[in-house]
């Protein structure tokens, strides 16, 4: 393992559907968006619904459409568990814009509140 490398491995119901070594891996939390590193502090959390990037050594991005899980980085490796894992770009082919719209939700947490935007696919069939 290259010094800039951590061990990812992302496990579903269905199996392993990604596990090779990268460079970062970036997706949704608790806390909004966290990018992980090699040498990144240890640390387990909830993993949100999102679109996954991950940067692999030989210089690729891939885009994955993760489920609701959880995720644990300790000693450079990253295993996430996950309700679903997909490559984004395979579903992004098959859809047309018009499939999709956007969806503003009013969020109220600790005392703050904001508009959060999300992307919905739509429900009803032409």
């Amino acid at each position: 393992m290259s010094d800039n490398q951590l061990n990812l491995k992302i496990s579903t119901p269905y199996g392993v559907e990604f596990e090779d070594s990268i460079v970062s891996a970036t997706f949704k939390t608790t806390e909004g968006f966290i990018t992980i590193l090699k040498d990144h502090i240890s640390i387990i959390g909830e993993l949100f619904e999102c679109e996954m990037m991950i940067n692999t050594v030989d210089n690729k991005e891939i885009k994955l459409n993760v489920g609701k899980g959880s995720f644990a980085n300790i000693n450079n490796n990253l295993k996430i568990i996950t309700s679903s894992c997909n490559k984004a770009e395979a579903k992004q082919k098959k859809s047309n814009d018009d499939d999709y719209h956007l969806q503003f939700n009013e969020v109220k947490a600790n005392g703050y509140s904001y508009t959060e935007m999300t992307l919905e696919k739509n429900t009803k069939e032409d």
